[in-house]
């Protein structure tokens, strides 16, 4: 009964087309470590078809709880077989917006603050990331590689859901 539950999952992971993207196709924007009671998330990412093939990924995404403070940045990604990858560059963070609480920081002062982010994220700047979608036991869990190599500490439940449904950013 469990192998079928996890099968059944596994399908609605990748869609039958083998695009992991498809669910943001439809509309659905995709929540990472959602908490379904209080229709909150950490992130959420929107993903919108580009020419050439691939796509533009906008990313809401919590990074500090008291504030709480929100970056947000878009960034290009394309489908590899069940993966979606992209490589992260210094202008995904200094070209990013911020947000404290509700107000959205102005450019002047955001800098400072994008700045530090950016040489926080030095190790992965220019650097292949993939993210594939597994249906586990406990939900879909999106799993990363750095330059092709897995990084098990990343793993993360998501789920798609519909924009309507209510869900927000928020610790």
């Amino acid at each position: 009964m469990l192998a079928l539950a996890i099968l059944m999952m596994a399908q609605t992971a990748v869609p039958g087309d083998g695009n992991p993207l498809a669910p943001a196709l439809a509309g659905k924007i995709k929540c990472t470590l959602p908490d379904t009671a209080r229709k909150t998330f950490r992130s959420l990412a929107t993903y919108t078809p580009v020419s050439g093939g691939g796509y533009s990924c906008a990313s809401t995404i919590l990074i500090a709880a008291h504030g709480p403070i929100i970056i947000e940045n878009t960034s290009p990604v394309f489908v590899r077989g069940r993966a979606v990858c992209g490589t992260i560059s210094h202008q995904d963070f200094l070209g990013a917006s911020l947000r404290l609480g509700s107000r959205r920081l102005t450019a002047a002062e955001a800098a400072p603050l994008l700045a530090k982010i950016d040489v926080a994220m030095t190790k992965v700047i220019g650097h292949e990331i993939c993210q594939t979608y597994e249906a586990t036991a406990g939900g879909l869990v999106e799993q990363a590689s750095v330059d092709g190599q897995y990084q098990a500490d990343r793993d993360q439940l998501i789920e798609w859901v519909d924009p309507q449904e209510g869900y927000s950013v928020a610790p």
